[in-house]
């Protein structure tokens, strides 16, 4: 009996030691992959052009967080052809103008972007203001298709006509014909662009809104960074950084939906002390004030979960309030209900997957303030 104890434990610790080495390797090749190319998400010409089915406009950032210039017309304004991103190739919009001889001016750019939406604003008394902001991996193209279907989902679930939808398109880095197969591979670029987006980016347009604006957020995985750097410290490490705006203070009732959101330490808990501890960032809530989580421990983009193989959700790029059930009840435990979640459990990383659970989505967007009727069964509290 004892020679089988020691055999299973032998067994046990081989397994174990097996399967560490297996992510280790895991995480091996994604990390040197890290400087493979993909793709950067570059708008159109013409991408301010909304079909006007609903209240829509759209903004665009670069990699650094700026904008790009107001463009409803395939003929007034001169962007570039698609590019590859590599360990050694950025794109700045600011520097493309300066290279085409034409000014370039990000804070006119980004007031006429507040007037449109105080226009909306005026003519919609009572309105909210939504932003949808989808995560990495997407073009230009696939994100503009998601944000359709986001709102259309959102109208068939009883989405009032007071919502002034805002779409946000960010270089989110996707692949593309030649680029990196896995993309974690590039995930640390969207990680850095994803920050600057929210900063530079999202943070000075909405402290450009008026006095009392109710604003909701939804985002998807890496989106739910874009919005949560808009309202906190977090660190950015980039070749350039933008004067970092402060945080809008000004906004009425603002909430964020965040269905699988791509975070953790960093943005959600800091150690702001330096005492080596990570704590719920303090000022995360000072503007914002409810954050609801859309948590699934069975998304694989979020567990990092490939072929049978876990690599941890703290590695690579911190995705744990997504997935990590220890996590979440810690970071939530320390917010007194302003972070609550509700828990989906479909093996799959899409957005519009996460919409078809009608029961879920409508809880959520009803806590979002985006419908009014309380969905029965609903444990999120406003």
């Amino acid at each position: 009996m004892r020679n089988e104890t020691h055999s299973l434990r032998s067994f046990e610790a081989a397994f174990g030691a097996a399967r560490s080495a297996i992510r280790a390797a895991a995480l091996g090749v994604m990390l040197a992959l890290s400087g493979c190319a993909a793709y950067h998400t570059i708008p159109p010409a013409g991408y301010s052009a909304v079909e006007p089915r609903h209240q829509v406009m759209r903004v665009a950032f670069d990699m650094f967080g700026e904008p790009y210039p107001v463009s409803r017309d395939a003929n007034d304004t001169t962007f570039p052809p698609q590019q590859r991103r590599s360990s050694n190739t950025a794109f700045s919009v600011r520097s493309h103008y300066r290279r085409l001889g034409r000014p370039y001016e990000p804070e006119a750019i980004l007031d006429a972007w507040a007037a449109e939406i105080r226009a909306s604003l005026s003519a919609r008394p009572g309105g909210r203001v939504v932003f949808l902001i989808k995560g990495f991996n997407n073009s230009s193209g696939g994100l503009t298709d998601d944000y359709a279907a986001t709102r259309d989902r959102i109208a068939s679930l009883g989405g009032t006509d007071h919502l002034i939808f805002i779409e946000v398109l960010w270089d989110a880095f996707y692949r593309g014909r030649g680029t990196a197969p896995l993309p974690l591979a590039y995930f640390a670029d969207s990680i850095t662009s994803s920050l600057l987006a929210g900063t530079c980016g999202l943070r000075p347009l909405l402290g450009r809104l008026p006095e009392g604006t109710n604003v909701t957020l939804i985002t998807h995985s890496r989106g739910g960074a874009i919005a949560l750097a808009a309202f906190t410290k977090a660190n950015i490490y980039a070749p350039r950084q933008c004067p970092v705006p402060p945080v809008p203070s000004q906004l009425g009732n603002v909430r964020a939906v965040a269905f699988a959101p791509a975070l953790g330490d960093g943005i959600i808990r800091r150690d702001d002390n330096g005492d080596g501890r990570a704590e719920l960032a303090a000022d995360l809530f000072d503007q914002l004030d409810r954050l609801y989580v859309g948590f699934n421990p069975r998304d694989p983009a979020t567990a990092k979960r490939y072929f049978g193989v876990s690599i941890g959700a703290r590695r690579g790029g911190d995705t744990r309030l997504a997935s990590d059930r220890a996590y979440l009840a810690e970071v939530e435990g320390q917010s007194a209900g302003r972070m609550q979640h509700v828990e989906f459990s479909h093996p799959s990383h899409p957005l519009q997957n996460y919409l078809r659970n009608e029961a879920l989505t409508r809880c959520l967007l009803w806590a979002g303030q985006i419908i009014e009727e309380r969905p029965a069964d609903c444990g999120l509290a406003r």
